[in-house]
């Protein structure tokens, strides 16, 4: 019987073909197929895209070349007037320098709690001798600014330490309603009224790092004037 199966086998192997299996010279060939029409469009979109970057890279070029050449022209020109007129460019150099140093020694509002803190240690370093009116003035100062009652304004050059109506926490409707505390604020008329009510407000005055009142008040601060005034009395 095993012989059967392996003629049979053997039969089947050697007669019977694969329809399926085909060399590679009996596959059909496909044509040359044409690009497609959004294929197209992508190549003319990476054109477009490849001719703006170098559009882009030319203008930005021209750009920078031209606000060298702006600036060298100005360079030129106004070393030839400093040469023509000396004194001139000289007074223009002491009012820049003199501007920028304005602005980098204006002191701001930690400047000004850090003076008050460093006046009244060295109040407390005085022991039983000190003057009154010092004393006095800083403590009102503290008050102001312990109520919320302080505001500061940077003038770019110079700072101004300014004393509010309303408390920053104070969330009335008498602060919120401009008209109720400044009634006349946009009358021309009037101005002269609300230069003098900005005056009163000042605190302080800031300027090349100095507090004007601040040092103003502790001069002599180490000295007793009720002391001297009752000695010279006597």
């Amino acid at each position: 019987m095993s012989w059967i199966f392996k003629g049979k086998a053997k039969g089947i192997g050697r007669y019977v073909s694969n329809p399926f299996k085909k060399s590679p010279s009996q596959l059909p060939q496909s044509p040359n197929v044409p690009k497609t029409g959004l294929e197209d469009v992508q190549n003319t979109i990476n054109m477009r895209n490849s001719e703006n970057r170098e559009t882009l890279r030319k203008k930005m070029f021209n750009y920078l070349k031209q606000i060298y050449t702006d600036y060298v022209d100005v360079g030129k020109d106004t070393y030839k007037s400093m040469k023509e007129h000396p004194f001139k460019a000289l007074g223009y150099g002491i009012f820049m320098s003199s501007m920028l140093i304005f602005y980098k020694t204006s002191p701001s509002k930690t400047d000004y709690d850090s003076k008050r803190r460093e006046l009244l240690n060295e109040l407390i370093m005085c022991g039983s001798t000190y003057s009154k009116r010092s004393e006095f003035y800083l403590n009102e100062i503290n008050k102001l600014d312990n109520s919320g009652l302080l505001e500061y304004k940077s003038c770019v050059f110079f700072s101004l330490i300014l004393a509010r109506k309303f408390s920053e926490f104070d969330d009335t409707y008498e602060k919120q309603c401009t008209q109720l505390h400044y009634p006349s604020r946009y009358n021309i008329f009037n101005l002269p009224n609300n230069i003098l009510k900005f005056i009163s407000r000042i605190v302080d005055i800031g300027f090349c790092s100095q507090w004007f009142f601040l040092n103003r008040n502790f001069v002599d601060y180490d000295i007793d004037e009720q002391e001297w005034n009752s000695k010279s009395s006597s």
